[in-house]
């Protein structure tokens, strides 16, 4: 007698039957290759940060260079606009410095009082000298003052002083203009 199977339900069974444990191991696969992978790209990636961050560096340093360069050059035009400032500044009061000086030598009494020290700074005259007496020396302020070109007088001291035998005064004052 022949017997004849006729049941397929066992092997349905078997064609949707999952083997779990190669499903296992095929996840535990792809999570390694995840993770290989990633620390690979990640790799690359560190590497590539590398290359750029010496690429930076190096513009950087050229930058530096160039920094150094234009603070030398700023602090070079500062000094020769000053420079220029000053030059224009003396070429204003050229002829100012001029009158003052004809100022101070038209109002010394000739052959009476001598002019030893002449100095100008910031407005400000220094004169010292001898004079033969304190009258000629009060002749010489009271000619200063009247002068419209000087602001202030200041007779800083005059004293008598014995030169070779000569009784003279000497003196020190400062015009302010």
């Amino acid at each position: 007698m022949i017997k004849i199977n006729f049941v397929r339900e066992k092997e349905k069974e078997r064609k949707f039957r999952l083997d779990w444990f190669k499903v296992y191991i095929f996840f535990v696969f792809l999570s390694v290759l995840f993770v290989l992978s990633s620390f690979f790209w990640i790799q690359k990636e560190i590497a590539q940060r590398n290359k750029e961050k010496l690429a930076l560096e190096k513009e950087k340093s050229r930058y530096i260079v160039l920094m150094k360069k234009l603070e030398a050059l700023k602090k070079e035009d500062l000094e020769l606009r000053n420079r220029i400032q000053t030059i224009i500044d003396l070429k204003k009061k050229r002829g100012h410095l001029l009158r003052v000086f004809d100022e101070v030598l038209l109002s010394v009494p000739l052959g009476r009082m001598y002019l030893v020290n002449f100095s100008l700074y910031n407005k400000k005259a220094t004169l010292s000298g001898f004079a033969m007496n304190y009258e000629n020396v009060d002749i010489f302020i009271k000619r200063v003052e009247k002068r419209f070109i000087f602001k202030r007088t200041d007779l800083l001291y005059n004293k008598q002083k014995k030169i070779k035998g000569y009784n003279l005064i000497e003196f020190k004052i400062n015009l302010e203009f």
